[in-house]
């Protein structure tokens, strides 16, 4: 009997360390999700180790091509629930199928806090990237760099993808114009982040956004990059693209200090968030709008609020194209239009349709404060009040508010707008 009684407790610890193991397995950091990573099967959700960089080394065993047109959105998810309370995160792309430590990446998209999530304990949130007008076809490697918030720790996720680029361009003139990826908690290099801050890297490229501002402070060490003025893609006589894409000017550079508001989705248990994250906004004089635009005409049907971007001594605005002549703008940020451009779009779409979507608007919002509720059926869900107003349904309720300047609300989506 004491023989079975010791084996009984034995079996009993063995089990639960066993069902500890595996639920702090399947529950700890993340992973990439979309685009599907090489080695799906064997990649590991924790940061890197020495020896590590890039791509956490692996194989290189390509479970699915992902295949990439050049300016179409794509997304980007995660497996995995140990979000650290959010961070920084860079998509780079190096031209190499099997990078190694010697090898080349350059960022296409920053997000300067908030990434995964803006807020601790919730899951990690979907994004949208789109690969720049003239940007190489062909067979290339996609990486995902992360840099947490509340790790205690330098750490550095990274994952990598393969894929396969297409409408693009047939030499390598933008991609050798986009910075190079974040040296920022690489194992062995000296370029490590303040502990508990969201790293705001030096030159995070023209595509990026601040989701969260505070807690911001810049890497230290001898081999963090150096900020350096930022500009605009070169135009690539091969290279097509969708025509909302960076404007080819050298004055074109990030800014970002908004915190969009994000929007919910209704699958799934916890809250899962979608920011469209695709916009370039300018420093400096804004190019004139074309003719040629992609966008739709602003819808007429808006509702009672004007657009909020380009509002008089908003700092940092990216100015609201659709508004009819308004200058009011901080310094460095044009806040002006023709109302002829090619904002507006009311269908949420990424690229020039993102305007204000209110015709010949003022360029200043004449709503201050929340306005009165309505119902809704969705609960949690982002309702839009027009294009300038939104709310979250509240047990059927609504309580509307104005949307964050350079933001638009659209389609039950709050989305950054792109000049």
């Amino acid at each position: 009997m004491v023989k079975q009684g010791n084996t009984s407790s034995m079996f009993t610890l063995a089990t639960a360390l066993a069902i500890f193991g595996f639920s702090t397995t399947i529950d700890a950091h993340l992973k990439l999700a979309t685009p599907v990573p090489y080695d799906k099967a064997t990649i590991q959700l924790d940061p890197l180790r020495a020896g590590q960089f890039p791509c956490q080394v692996h194989t290189y065993v390509v479970t699915e091509m992902n295949n990439m047109t050049v300016g179409s959105p794509q997304t980007l998810s995660f497996d995995g629930s140990a979000t650290h309370g959010g961070g920084s995160c860079q998509l780079a792309v190096s031209l190499d199928e099997k990078p190694t430590a010697q090898s080349t990446f350059k960022v296409i998209q920053s997000w300067i806090g908030g990434c995964p999530v803006t807020t601790s304990g919730a899951n990690p949130s979907k994004f949208q990237f789109t690969l720049p007008k003239g940007f190489p076809n062909g067979q290339a490697t996609l990486s995902w760099t992360w840099n947490s918030l509340e790790a205690g720790q330098d750490e550095l996720y990274m994952n990598c993808a393969p894929i396969a680029v297409t409408g693009g361009s047939d030499d390598k003139t933008v991609y050798n114009s986009l910075p190079d990826l974040s040296k920022v908690n690489i194992p062995g290099v000296d370029c490590k982040q303040v502990e508990n801050t969201n790293p705001d890297y030096a030159n995070p490229g023209a595509d990026a956004t601040t989701l969260v501002s505070k807690s911001l402070a810049a890497p230290t060490g001898a081999a963090c990059e150096k900020k350096t003025a930022a500009a605009a893609p070169p135009a690539s006589s091969g290279s097509s693209g969708s025509s909302g894409s960076a404007p080819a000017s050298s004055s074109a550079a990030p800014t970002s200090s908004v915190d969009p508001a994000p929007s919910a989705s209704a699958s799934g248990s916890g809250t899962s968030t979608t920011f469209a994250t695709s916009f370039y906004t300018v420093t400096g004089g804004a190019p004139a709008p074309t003719s040629g635009s992609n966008s739709t005409a602003p819808s007429s049907g808006s509702s009672s609020s004007n657009s909020t971007s380009g509002s008089s001594g908003s700092s940092g605005s990216s100015g609201s194209s659709g508004s009819s002549g308004s200058s009011g703008s901080s310094s460095g940020s044009p806040g002006s239009g023709d109302g002829s451009s090619s904002s507006g779009g009311s269908d949420g779409s990424m690229g020039g349709s993102m305007g204000g979507g209110s015709s010949g608007s003022s360029g200043a919002s004449n709503s201050t404060g929340s306005s009165a509720g309505s119902s809704c059926s969705t609960n949690g869900a982002v309702v839009c009040n027009g294009s300038t107003q939104f709310g979250l349904c509240n047990n059927g309720n609504v309580v509307f508010q104005p949307v964050a300047a350079g933001t638009t609300c659209s389609n039950g989506q709050i989305m950054r707008r792109r000049i």
